[in-house]
């Protein structure tokens, strides 16, 4: 006799796996057996195996997740600040099921779903085609997003603590520039100027801690979300510890170590 079924997803680091599922998620770690990993939630149960090759762009690993209750574990997500996936967002589908969808570390696409109270008379036949015709074309749109980047029109100098005057003098008495003195409470930055420059606006940061000066730049994008999940499947993680931001920004780098701000378009 048949009692429950159990998937089993691919992992590249059991350490973010765990990271994700177990105090993100809020799952429960039953079982680790160094390259093979069990964690359980309510009446579901994961398994994960190692698997460091693992080319996110390849990887169609998807499972569909029941709930009775998907309005509070939706907001519960929220409220943990959880990426939902950008076409993932909790709504009700065509074959008639209340959906939403994350993407794990490793890409693993995490559907959960719930039938609404008034599509509970839905005849099984109904749903059963509408699943196979429309639910494989939402998870493929799910899986392939499209992000147009722009050129944003900041630009930031991050400048060495022992330059900072030089430079912002520089700027002022020598350039003629008008300089605007900027408030800030952040971490990394203890003081910054505005410079009108061009189509442009140029921050002059000093940075207490730097060396030697950086250029940064600036990218703007239609839905943030969408675009840090295009960049992952790209290869291109978020570094959003180099500097305090608020939400809904990122800090990404290119193969060179330029700096970049992705924002959303204004």
């Amino acid at each position: 006799m048949l009692t429950n079924i159990n998937p089993k997803l691919p992992m590249r680091d059991k350490a973010a796996t765990k990271e994700y599922y177990v105090k993100r998620l809020e799952f429960v770690e039953i079982a680790d057996y160094g390259d093979y990993l069990l964690i359980k939630k309510d009446n579901i149960e994961i398994h994960f195996f190692e698997f460091k090759e693992l080319d996110v762009k390849q990887n169609y690993g998807q499972i569909y997740i029941r709930t009775d209750n998907i309005d509070i574990l939706y907001q519960s997500m929220l409220d943990k600040k959880v990426d939902i996936h950008p076409n993932g967002t909790l709504q009700i589908k065509p074959w008639g099921q209340k959906e939403f969808s994350l993407l794990d570390p490793d890409y693993n696409l995490l559907t959960f779903g719930q039938y609404p109270e008034n599509s509970l008379t839905i005849r099984k036949e109904e749903t059963i085609q509408s699943v196979n015709s429309m639910e494989a074309k939402t998870n493929k749109g799910i899986k392939e997003t499209v992000t147009k980047f722009e050129a944003g029109i900041n630009i930031a100098v991050k400048i060495p603590k022992s330059k900072y005057e030089a430079t912002v003098a520089f700027y002022r008495d020598i350039l003629k520039f008008e300089l605007k003195e900027i408030p800030l409470n952040n971490q990394t930055v203890s003081k910054s100027h505005q410079v009108k420059f061009g189509n442009n606006v140029l921050w002059l940061d000093c940075v207490d801690n730097y060396t030697h000066s950086q250029t940064w730049l600036e990218l703007s994008v239609e839905d943030v979300g969408q675009a840090t999940v295009y960049l992952k499947e790209n290869g291109i993680d978020t570094c959003d510890e180099i500097e305090q931001l608020p939400e809904n920004m990122h800090w990404i780098t290119d193969p060179a170590g330029s700096v970049f701000l992705v924002r959303a378009r204004e």
